[in-house]
């Protein structure tokens, strides 16, 4: 998949350990109600380190002349033992990340099925990927899979 960007945030034991205290302050309201079979947030989370994801996935995003990204929503999920994503996209999303906080052994991967593509779970990772790109979670063999996942889009920039 070759419009598949995977980085590793170059401060991501620090940061890893604050998302997870900030996630554990999190109302998951949206759990087993969406395609996450798992504790899942509100769309619209933000924080002190979330914001330092989103803010970073937007830097990644791939550029298109005349438009600008912005992210339009990010959540927290967390799944633990038989947790799991059904297979959906987001549409005609631009882009949409999944980050990794915390990855226990045991931690299911994302899979991206039409493109015949499996990528590992990794602390500190983030994917992004068109929005349009059907993708699931297998059910997961530990508790304490953590992410941040969110969606991007393109706006036009005016010039007066």
């Amino acid at each position: 998949m070759e419009d598949l960007i995977i980085e590793q945030h170059p401060d991501y034991e620090k940061l890893n350990s604050n998302l997870l205290k900030e996630s554990e302050g999190v109302i998951y309201d949206w759990s087993d109600i969406t395609y996450v079979r798992g504790k899942m947030s509100e769309w619209h989370i933000c924080g002190k380190y979330i914001d330092v994801i989103k803010e970073w996935a937007k830097t990644l995003t791939p550029p298109v002349k005349g438009m600008i990204p912005r992210i339009i929503d990010a959540w927290y999920a967390r799944y633990d033992y038989d947790n799991h994503a059904l297979v959906h996209n987001h549409g005609d999303i631009y882009a949409s990340f999944v980050y990794y906080v915390n990855t226990p052994e045991g931690s299911s991967p994302i899979v991206f099925p039409d493109e015949n593509k499996t990528v590992e779970a990794k602390e500190g990772n983030v994917l992004i990927f068109p929005g349009h790109v059907n993708h699931y979670v297998p059910k997961n063999k530990c508790d304490g899979r953590v992410v941040v996942a969110g969606n991007i889009n393109l706006f036009t920039i005016i010039n007066n």
